[in-house]
């Protein structure tokens, strides 16, 4: 387990009185290792070693420490003989802020003498400066707050070059706070629009992340808004926004988001269905209709299909047609496998199929070559559907707590229900036959068509996305796709725990 102390000086005297020892200790577990450790005096360095400093009982400067390469993790400032020696606390180490919008940093001074003037500068400057006069921060810059309560700097329509270490001193009549001692790092990130998977397809599901370079400080509630092609979409406390992409043309879109008064925006993202670009090439065919989509095509527009069975009646002749359709032409004239009751009928290769009205049997279809990917069951008489709906789609939970997880769903009529389970990965598996889930996943079917699973004891790595699966006779196996998105935090506010498309917390 990896655990990070915190720094903190302690100050012990000696027995004879003559000097007094300080120790940069951690609150928590010794470091490893022989680290060497800095010693800042009224904010300046002044040495590096392995060992206790020695300062002398009188003194009334302030001393902090850190470990060497990691000096922004420093200790607080302490004083020997008071709490007016003079010192300086930062509000917060790092802030990370978007592009375009205000900032404020702080901190609280103390001196013990009459302050004469302070400022704001930047670390990455040979020489502080202070920010009101450098010509980069013009009318952005301004300075509020009083002695001993937080003085804050406050800059305005940030900009990506903004990002920097501010630190701040001050001036008494005879001291001067030093310019080394590390303070507030500042990130000015943008807003973009990440695509997943990078490559898109037909009918394949894309997720859209309103994302940025590191996690937003001070935005426990934020709203996200959604644009396609310019136009408004949607908004939501989620920053991923999922759709399934059609056939042909592209779509831009972009993001953006309230915070306070304030909507800052991405720039556009263009998604759509891959293309390629050939020099000189020639076609066997400029478009195929193919079950599974080949990568190894170039140039040739390839459209996936799932195959489903569909029932003509044919009242005079007392009959039915099924035929094994397509959302496009199959290439190649293939061969069909026409299954009753999950049994294949072996003199049935034709893409239709002829039954008598009265059958009470169920029939499915496939392309030979590729049994395993047969169309669904369907019942020549009653209910056909295939379905499975759940009550939420994303849920987010404290870790620790429990959770209740539930669909509904239908099949065919002339199926007889033989299980149902609930799993995450690729192939499906009941979640209860894992070791990490033993004793906290219980199923509940509290009405017909209704399946309850429960979590309890969260943890964070339960987030994942749980799917449910019914099996029933005749080899019937449907599984609701996508599924409902889990996500379990260990944050302990609500507010800002979990940001979740349309989320119900739980806690």
């Amino acid at each position: 387990m990896l655990s990070t102390p915190d720094l903190q000086v302690k100050v012990t005297p000696t027995w004879w009185a003559t000097s007094n020892t300080l120790t940069c200790s951690t609150t928590s577990c010794p470091l490893t290792g022989n680290p060497t450790y800095i010693w800042y005096k009224n904010g300046q360095i002044v040495t590096d070693n392995t060992s206790p400093y020695s300062v002398l009982p009188n003194d009334v400067d302030s001393y902090s420490c850190a470990v060497k390469g990691q000096d922004y993790l420093h200790s607080p400032a302490v004083g020997v003989q008071c709490q007016s020696c003079n010192r300086v606390t930062y509000t917060k180490r790092t802030i990370c802020v978007l592009k375009g919008s205000t900032v404020d940093i702080s901190c609280t001074y103390v001196g013990y003498y009459y302050t004469t003037s302070s400022f704001w500068f930047r670390s990455d400057k040979s020489t502080p400066e202070d920010l009101t006069t450098e010509p980069g921060y013009a009318g952005r810059v301004e300075y509020t707050g009083t002695y001993r309560g937080p003085f804050t700097l406050r800059i305005t329509d940030l900009r990506e070059e903004d990002s920097a270490e501010y630190r701040f001193t001050f001036k008494t009549d005879n001291f001067k706070w030093g310019h080394s001692f590390p303070g507030t790092t500042l990130t000015v990130t943008d807003l973009q629009v990440k695509v997943t998977p990078g490559t898109v397809t037909e009918g394949s599901w894309v997720i859209l992340t309103c994302s940025t370079t590191c996690t937003l400080t001070d935005n426990p509630i934020p709203t996200y808004i959604w644009y396609k092609n310019g136009e408004y979409l949607f908004s939501d406390s989620s920053p991923q926004y999922q759709y399934s992409v059609s056939r042909g043309g592209s779509d831009s879109y972009s993001c953006a988001l309230i915070r306070g008064h304030d909507k800052l925006s991405s720039s556009k993202v263009t998604v759509g269905t891959s293309s390629l670009s050939c020099l000189r090439v020639t076609y066997t065919s400029r478009s195929i209709c193919s079950l599974i989509p080949s990568e190894d095509l170039p140039c040739t527009t390839i459209y996936s299909t799932d195959l489903q069975v569909k029932v003509t009646p044919d009242t005079k002749a007392g009959k039915k047609t099924l035929t094994c359709s397509t959302t496009c032409t199959l290439t190649d004239n293939p061969t069909y496998i026409w299954y009753r009751n999950g049994q294949s009928l072996p003199r049935s290769t034709s893409q239709q199929l002829a039954i008598w009205s009265s059958e009470t049997e169920s029939y499915s279809c496939a392309v030979k070559g590729h049994e395993d990917l047969r169309s669904p069951a369907v019942c020549v008489q009653g209910q056909n559907r295939w379905s499975v709906t759940y009550t939420k789609r994303r849920i987010c939970v404290l870790k620790g707590s429990t959770v209740n997880i539930s669909s509904s769903y239908t099949h065919p009529t002339c199926y007889i229900e033989q299980g149902s389970f609930w799993f995450t990965q690729k192939h499906p598996v009941d979640l209860r036959s894992y070791p990490e889930y033993a004793g906290r996943v219980e199923y509940n079917r509290n009405t017909e068509n209704h399946h309850t699973m429960t979590i309890t004891h969260l943890t964070e790595n339960d987030s994942a996305e749980y799917k449910f699966r019914l099996i029933t006779t005749y080899e019937g196996r449907f599984s609701g796709l996508p599924g409902v998105m889990l996500t379990v935090t260990g944050n302990t506010s609500p507010t800002v725990s979990c940001y979740c498309n349309r989320t119900s917390l739980i806690t």
